[in-house]
């Protein structure tokens, strides 16, 4: 179900992708619901399997300088303690680099906002989540992503700063591997999948 869910968004953007000398970022991250899912299925595997699930946070945005196209803010994760960074975005292209365990782990994500009828609540992309020191490292592990907004997130002023994601970060409590102990990056298998919400967020009634 899931596997078959990400190939038919990747699909709806194949088709219906489109370029646009000054596009619009309508619909974006922020606006209409700032707390994503964003779900890690392995590139290498034959069958994409599923590792890991995550919720992120996007800020506020800027929007684009004189010469410039992109909308720019910060992110963090409301899942996975001290992992945030940066985004940008290009009409329905998204753009998001970050950094976990202290600047040891780093992320580079894409994605596209799907557009094709009625629906901007599912994205539908790629994730490569790398360690260049400290635990199991080095290693690099590519994979697809697939994203949904479910709701809104705290976003305690802006622009938010280091020191606000820091605090942001201690609210945020380890994730739980089934078989005991903590996840030490966050597309890592086996973690307790999320249940209910932290004071931080706030998830959209179900339909």
């Amino acid at each position: 179900m899931i596997k078959n869910k990400l190939f038919a968004a990747i699909s709806l953007l194949v088709a219906t992708h489109l370029s646009h000398a000054y596009p619009r970022h309508d619909p974006n991250v922020y606006d209409n619901g700032n707390l994503w899912t964003i779900t890690f299925h392995d590139d290498d595997s034959v069958n994409h399997n599923q590792w890991a699930t995550q919720r992120i946070c996007f800020t506020p945005y800027t929007l684009p300088a004189a010469g410039q196209t992109h909308i720019k803010g910060k992110w963090y994760s409301t899942s996975y303690p001290n992992w945030n960074g940066y985004y940008q975005q290009e009409g329905d292209e998204v753009k998001l680099l970050g950094n976990y365990a202290n600047g040891v782990g780093n992320d580079g994500i894409s994605f596209d906002i799907v557009t094709t009828g009625k629906s901007t609540t599912i994205g539908a992309g790629h994730w490569v989540e790398w360690r260049d020191s400290g635990w199991a490292s080095p290693f690099h592990v590519f994979g697809n992503a697939l994203l949904q907004r479910i709701g809104k997130c705290n976003v305690p002023h802006t622009p938010i700063t280091k020191a606000d994601l820091a605090l942001l970060a201690r609210e945020i409590k380890p994730r739980s591997l089934l078989t005991g102990g903590t996840a030490e990056f966050p597309i890592q298998q086996g973690q307790v999948p999320l249940q209910g919400t932290n004071k931080l967020e706030t998830l959209f009634p179900l339909q």
